[in-house]
C-alpha cells in the first residue's frame, strides 16, 4: 500500500512538471512572449512602420502554440504586432512591445 501511494505521488509530480511546461508565465522578463489562443493559425508580423501595406509574416503559430522573442530594448514603443488568422481575423498588440509580457492572442 506504502509503494502504491508513492508511485501515484511520483506520477502526480510528474503530470504537475509536464503541464506547468506547457504555460507562459507573467514576469519572465528576458523575452516577450506570445500564445496563440485561437482555434486557427495565426501568422504574426511585426507593425513598426504602418505605411508599409503588406508586411511579410516572421512566425506562424498553431492553435495553443506559443513562441518568445527578444527585443533590442526594454520596451520597443514604436513596435506593435499584428496577428491575422486564414479567415481573416485580425489581432493587433502594442505599442509599445515590452520584455516579460505576454500576448495572449484570442483571449477574452
Amino acid at each position: 500500500m506504502g509503494a502504491n501511494r508513492v508511485g501515484r505521488t511520483i506520477l502526480a509530480l510528474l503530470i504537475i512538471t509536464v503541464l506547468g511546461g506547457c504555460t507562459i508565465e507573467q514576469g519572465d522578463d528576458a523575452y516577450f512572449h506570445i500564445e496563440n489562443l485561437t482555434k486557427e493559425r495565426v501568422a504574426l508580423t511585426w507593425r513598426a512602420d504602418q505605411t508599409d501595406p503588406s508586411p511579410q509574416p516572421f512566425k506562424t503559430l498553431e492553435p495553443g502554440e506559443n513562441t518568445q522573442r527578444g527585443l533590442a530594448q526594454e520596451c520597443e514603443e514604436s513596435e506593435s504586432l499584428i496577428a491575422v488568422t486564414p479567415s481573416g481575423r485580425t489581432y493587433a498588440y502594442g505599442p509599445p512591445v515590452c520584455l516579460g509580457d505576454v500576448w495572449s492572442i484570442g483571449a477574452r
